[in-house]
């Protein structure tokens, strides 16, 4: 991961993002170091997959120091490949004398169990000291919203493939036409319901995140929530470390003992 981050750094650095590059630094710098070249498919494999969230956090970053400075023109934003393979902590940010901790994280069951609470509880390295916020970001619906967007897409394109169809039948088997006017019908309902869906998720995903083709990042109003919560001059603390530390590890204190219920 240190090494995927480095690579990605010296891209961002020259202010030219694009995966295609990123992989071509990074196989580059692989290949200058000592490490194994039949190795270099799964790293490059690895780095694909990290390659959009590591950009995510370079935006989070960016848009909340843009959003804190107005207030704390000192304000200092730190990510490096040490600080994230050490503490696990994404972003730091210290913001009048006091240091905030983000943590930057898909908001799905395979990113929470168990790599997100491994890192919280410090069974992957010990977490710093300061406040802490956990910025999970909600990308199942934002991929749910992509689909259904190509899915009405789809069905607009052959309601208007069928309709021209049914123009051009005026001399074929009326059994034809009325098969295709049923088929308009049926994609008609279908579209109605998927325009509902659409503007459904377009309303929740608004507050989460912003898709730009087809990459998910966090939104401005997501932003701006965090933004505030640092802003405030007394944090307003959910739990203490220990507390949730506590809560988190309880599953896994009642699965590895003898453990009875009933259902």
């Amino acid at each position: 991961l240190y090494s995927i981050i480095e690579s990605l750094n010296k891209i961002i650095a020259e202010n030219n993002i694009n995966p295609g590059l990123f992989l071509a630094v990074y196989a580059s710098d692989y290949l200058n170091s000592s490490h194994k070249e039949s190795k270099l498919t799964g790293f490059l494999a690895r780095g694909m997959r990290t390659f959009a969230s590591l950009i995510r956090e370079q935006d989070l970053a960016i848009n909340m120091k843009n959003s804190l400075i107005t207030e704390d023109e000192t304000v200092l934003i730190e990510m490096d490949p040490d600080q994230d393979t050490k503490t696990h902590v994404d972003i730091r940010i210290t913001f009048r004398n006091k240091i905030f901790n983000l943590w930057s994280y898909q908001a799905s069951k395979n990113a929470i169990y168990p790599h997100t609470i491994e890192r919280v509880t410090g069974q992957r390295n010990e977490i710093p000291n300061g406040f802490h916020i956990l910025c999970p970001i909600n990308t199942d619906e934002g991929k749910t919203l992509l689909e259904k967007r190509i899915s009405l897409e789809k069905n607009s394109k052959t309601i208007i493939n069928w309709t021209e169809q049914f123009n051009d039948s005026k001399k074929t088997q009326n059994s034809l036409r009325k098969k295709l006017l049923d088929q308009i019908k049926r994609a008609e309902d279908k579209i109605l319901i998927l325009k509902n869906d659409v503007e459904k998720l377009e309303t929740i995903c608004l507050n989460e995140i912003e898709i730009s083709e087809g990459w998910f990042f966090y939104s401005d109003k997501y932003i701006k929530r965090v933004a505030e919560i640092i802003n405030k001059a007394n944090i307003n603390i959910d739990f203490q470390y220990n507390e949730l530390k506590n809560i988190l590890l309880k599953p896994e204190t009642i699965l590895r003992k003898i453990t009875v219920f009933n259902k």
